[in-house]
């Protein structure tokens, strides 16, 4: 069964019957559905790698907004699937715990990120659709609505062949490329945070919270130090710098990011130690491939 929210392969269950994904650290009942593409509802999160940032606050109540599921937890937010009334259409909503939200600085940074994602429109990352207060006073943004496969999936299950994991790579580096030209990063870069869709022949990337990754990261990382926890993040995708300082994101920590993404997309695996070349593992990789992941 797959992960309602990674959508890793998951094996084995709790006593109380209920499956725990050591990948993202969601609980989740074992009867949910797992069928590509559908919303699916946790049941729990539990302080797994992308950690937990206190109880649920709750469904939110947004003004427009019909709640339809609830997507999970991560970090500091909470994540809904919503119908926007007025165009009747799906999206994403994100929704900040309050000790975020009552935080003036962190409100101050998030707006500056919100109006930084907006102004930068590329076909392969999720928009940014709006952003506001809950009811209650929480922080949220809502996201366009991507039905697809992310690149732990891609991973995780053998989805796509190398020339079409290669075509996959080469659609984010173009992003990168761009966004780094006129100053914006993404500051999270792994295979969660990409999404692919098939269409017929073609791949649809969309890359994930672009420009708020870094900053949902460091809301994160002043709410754990405010509760004695430390940073978390996925030390496998950092570059060596950033073992020093985890906020710390430039073009050349993207590109290391991207090299172990790539890495893995290619033998299922992030590289450990003196990591063998791709195509020493995978016979399909070209030798070309393993020159640029040396680099």
């Amino acid at each position: 069964m797959n992960c309602p929210t990674c959508q890793s392969t998951v094996l084995g269950s709790s006593p109380d019957g209920t499956l725990l994904c050591r990948a993202c650290g969601f609980r989740f009942a074992k009867n949910l559905p797992s069928g590509p593409g559908e919303a699916r509802q946790a049941v729990e999160t539990t302080s797994g790698p992308r950690g937990d940032a206190g109880e649920p606050d709750g469904p939110p109540e947004i003004a427009g907004h019909q709640i339809l599921q609830r997507l999970g937890k991560r970090g500091v937010s909470e994540v809904y699937l919503a119908l926007q009334e007025n165009l009747q259409r799906k999206v994403v909503l994100k929704v900040l715990a309050h000790d975020v939200s009552g935080d003036q600085d962190l409100v101050d940074r998030f707006d500056s990120a919100i109006h930084a994602a907006a102004q930068f429109e590329h076909p392969s990352i999720v928009w940014i659709l709006s952003r506001g207060r809950t009811v209650d006073g929480r922080l949220y943004f809502s996201m366009e609505h991507v039905d697809g496969q992310s690149l732990r999936t891609a991973v995780d299950e053998s989805l796509f062949d190398v020339p079409e994991r290669i075509r996959i790579v080469l659609e984010v580096v173009e992003t990168l490329a761009q966004a780094h030209s006129r100053g914006f990063f993404h500051g999270d870069l792994r295979p969660e945070n990409v999404l692919v869709k098939k269409i017929s022949t073609k791949l649809q990337v969309k890359i994930l919270d672009f420009v708020l990754a870094a900053v949902l990261r460091e809301f994160e990382g002043r709410f754990r130090h405010r509760r004695g926890g430390s940073l978390l993040g996925e030390p496998h995708y950092r570059a060596p710098e950033q073992r020093w300082n985890v906020l710390l994101v430039s073009p050349q920590t993207e590109v290391y990011s991207l090299g172990i993404v790539f890495y893995e997309l290619l033998v299922g695996s992030t590289p450990a130690g003196l990591a063998r070349p791709p195509g020493q593992l995978n016979p399909e990789v070209p030798a070309a491939v393993d020159r640029v992941i040396a680099r």
